[in-house]
């Protein structure tokens, strides 16, 4: 008898269209009206909280399927995004960069292995912790999200080379990044914009957060290297050992692709680097004289002019591709931070990345063409679930029920009682974010409502804020509306159900530790609260 296939994750997506398209039948339609406020972000368009009204009915019928074209066009952004770097790092991995770098990485921690550290156990596993606190240092501090998309097709390889598996792997950079974003120390997406609409200053409050981001992260890796440890054990207890046999193929032996220098295309790059670093330079200056963003430029044109031509000359050409990878991640994480890039700017870096990895390895323009073309066929069904699952999202916000289900969620939150009020703003958020899994959204739509009942309360806005942050998080890191989640799974080649199975216990225990996490704040006199 043939065993019985659990659904694709494109058909679990497809029901839950179809389900909620037979809400929009079901619910009343209604809205809010929406005015504009200025906060510490400038002006932002909010909810009239008292202006709830019911409107005529729009069920939605055909749009079960056309909401999935405008699914794909509201998420425009993260397909192409996912799309430009997928092709890139395809490029990479067909000239066996990756390969040089993991290799390179399993001799360094060669002789960790045989070390055993005290409640870590493999020295390997050290990887994993390091890792995991950068990736939640970058969530806690500037909101990384969607960023960590560009993180997964380096990683997987990697880890899978070094013993563990794509979940490990995913584990590391997306469940890294997502407990620190929960954190939110100072995430501008999160806690800022809730804050800003609330009318709390601006990153009070931190001294709490900063224990939560600690806590979060301490609970995270724990929960990582349980996993990690028995599939390092034993590789055949992975979750996903038969579908990680893609990337186990794609690795070769460092003796297998060592070879020559790199010639005039990869001084080429080297050069029109430096050249649009200087032109940026000194457009800084011309108008903003020397400020921060010029000595970091400055200090990153000294970087390149120095490593790059060491590296050119004493090096092969896949090193110098590798040094580009690195030249990339770094100018990323800076430019994100220092000039607040996001989607497009960070598509457009690893886009030049590919191209400047085809020269630099002396493949031909048209090899180069060709070779991103496959990586962008390749990616296609990790970008499209992307634009499938946001139309859930169109569904309901066409439908007109969205605000319905926002408008109901929180008049069930109790007024009577200062804990119960705290633990309902957390559940009401918590249950939002199953179907608004946008941060910066959530908080236009919700934080509205929250800072009144806050004042009805006498509780501080600061625990309306934190109920917000708490619940914004861990759902993300599950919900099937999630295009970054979506994204990330369909890169790493995980099936949905999959990281369900792995997931939802963590996902459960986090909850609980949220919700107990409400009540110091109540009882004691905290910082910013």
């Amino acid at each position: 008898m043939q065993k019985r296939q659990f659904p694709h994750s494109y058909v679990i997506v497809f029901f839950l269209i179809i389900i909620t398209t037979i809400l929009t039948w079901i619910i009343p339609a209604g809205e809010f009206n929406q005015i504009t406020i200025l906060t510490n972000e400038g002006q932002k368009t909010v909810i009239d909280a008292t202006s709830y009204h019911h409107i005529e009915q729009h069920p939605q019928t055909w749009q079960v399927f056309s909401s999935i074209f405008d699914g794909i066009v509201d998420k425009i952004e993260i397909i192409a995004f996912i799309f430009i770097v997928g092709a890139s790092f395809f490029l990479i991995n067909q000239g066996k960069i990756l390969d040089v770098a993991i290799n390179k990485l399993l001799k360094i921690t060669q002789g960790w292995q045989q070390k055993k550290i005290p409640l870590i156990g493999e020295g390997n596993h050290l990887i994993i912790i390091i890792f995991m606190v950068v990736f939640s240092i970058f969530g806690a501090t500037f909101g990384m999200s969607e960023e960590t998309i560009a993180f997964i097709v380096l990683f997987v390889p990697v880890f899978i080379a070094l013993g563990y598996d794509s979940i490990v792997a995913v584990s590391v950079v997306f469940v890294g990044a997502t407990i620190g974003f929960i954190g939110g120390v100072t995430n501008p997406f999160t806690v800022g914009i809730a804050q800003s609409i609330a009318g709390v200053p601006i990153f009070s409050g931190i001294e709490y957060r900063i224990f939560l981001w600690f806590l979060f992260t301490i609970i995270g890796i724990i929960f990582v290297l349980r996993y990690a440890k028995k599939v390092y054990k034993n590789p055949k207890l992975s979750l996903v050992y038969d579908s990680d046999e893609y990337w186990r193929n794609i690795n070769v032996k460092d003796d297998e692709i060592i070879s020559e220098r790199a010639d005039w295309r990869g001084w080429l790059t080297w050069i029109l680097i430096n050249l649009f670093m200087i032109y940026e330079l000194i457009q800084i200056i011309t108008i903003n004289q020397m400020n921060t963003q010029a000595i970091i430029l400055i200090c990153l044109i000294i970087f390149n002019i120095i490593v790059g031509i060491y590296i050119l000359i004493k090096y092969k050409k896949e090193i110098y591709a590798l040094y580009l990878l690195a030249f990339t991640i770094i100018a990323m994480i800076l430019g994100v931070l220092i000039w607040h890039w996001y989607i497009k700017e960070i598509a457009t870096l690893f886009l030049v990345l590919g191209i400047f990895t085809g020269m630099s390895i002396k493949m031909k323009a048209n090899d180069i063409a060709k070779t991103m073309i496959e990586g962008a066929k390749d990616i296609a069904s990790a970008a499209l679930i992307v634009g499938l699952a946001s139309a859930i999202i169109v569904i309901l916000q066409d439908g007109k029920i969205l605000d319905t289900i926002l408008y109901a969620t929180a008049n069930a939150i109790p007024e009577n009682s200062k804990f119960l009020a705290a633990q309902g703003m957390y559940i009401f958020e918590t249950i939002f974010n199953f179907i608004l899994p946008s941060g910066s959204a959530k908080a236009a739509l919700t934080m509205p409502i929250i800072a009144p009942l806050c004042d009805i309360l006498g509780i501080s806005k600061q625990l309306g804020v934190l109920a917000y942050q708490l619940g914004d998080g861990f759902t993300n890191m599950i919900t099937p509306v999630s295009g970054v989640l979506m994204g990330v799974l369909g890169i790493a080649r995980i099936q949905y159900n999959v990281w369900v199975k792995y997931i939802w216990k963590f996902i459960i225990f986090l909850f609980i530790m949220g919700a107990l996490l409400q009540i110091p704040p109540i009882i004691m006199e905290l910082p910013g609260f």
